[in-house]
């Protein structure tokens, strides 16, 4: 018998694959239901054993062998966490951070994709705050959605005109104050030019007050939910919100 190929999925019905856990859902007495953003497949909902939860946390990077059952649901044979997050799940500043953002993927992924680039610069970002430590990863979120707009499809403003808003709706600079609540500040403007040209490891050198990382954040998620339809309220944003 062949051996299994990763991200092509056999006669059989077996595959294997790298994932990010977005969302957990325990099912029954013993199972959970894992939503996972996969490399190969975009977002996959699969079936596994409760007895290794402690592999399943949020924005944990999977190597996984599944069999394919039926077109909504896969089941995990084998798994482990590769690489291995040391200290996510340790720090409440990261764990805070990594809940907020798979929500929020959770939310604006639904369909297969097959989008391994928008798949790398994930796992990449999430191994690489693993490395930060808690005050240099304050930003993270920010510099994470700032990015992540471009393998959306709704990239943000990448130059940075003064003391001009940004029209959401229409797409454009103004030098008026748009009517509506769906515009970038000019100070926002500013900022996001910033992270959208500062590489992550150097996220640090952009300081930040509260008003302004609270402000900033706002803006962003305003952004995304103008973008993306089936958005709505993000439950651990408030929890971010205390946290920073």
């Amino acid at each position: 018998m062949p051996p299994i190929e990763r991200g092509i999925i056999a006669p059989r019905g077996a595959y294997k694959e790298r994932g990010v856990v977005l969302r957990v859902i325990r099912y029954q007495d013993n199972k959970l239901i894992l939503h996972l953003l996969t490399h190969s497949h975009g977002r996959l909902s699969y079936l596994t054993s409760r007895s290794k939860s402690g592999l399943f946390q949020p924005m944990f990077i999977l190597e996984f062998e599944a069999a394919k059952r039926s077109a909504e649901l896969h089941k995990i044979t084998q798994c482990d966490n590769s690489p291995v997050l040391h200290s996510i799940a340790m720090s409440p500043v990261k764990s805070t951070i990594v809940m907020f953002i798979s929500e929020l993927l959770y939310k604006i992924i639904h369909e297969p994709l097959d989008d391994s680039k928008m798949y790398e610069f994930i796992e990449h970002s999430i191994t690489e705050l693993d490395k930060l430590d808690d005050q240099n990863s304050m930003n993270f979120h920010i510099w994470f959605l700032t990015h992540l707009a471009f393998f959306m499809g709704y990239s943000l403003p990448t130059d940075d005109p003064r003391n001009r808003w940004y029209d959401i709706k229409v797409g454009l600079y103004c030098s008026h104050i748009p009517l509506h609540p769906l515009r970038l500040a000019p100070e926002w403007i500013t900022l996001l030019h910033r992270f959208n040209t500062v590489p992550l490891a150097q996220i640090s050198e952009i300081k930040l007050t509260t008003h302004q990382r609270r402000g900033l954040l706002e803006a962003l998620i305003d952004y995304y939910n103008y973008h993306c339809d089936t958005f709505g309220a993000v439950r651990s944003l408030d929890i971010l919100r205390e946290v920073f």
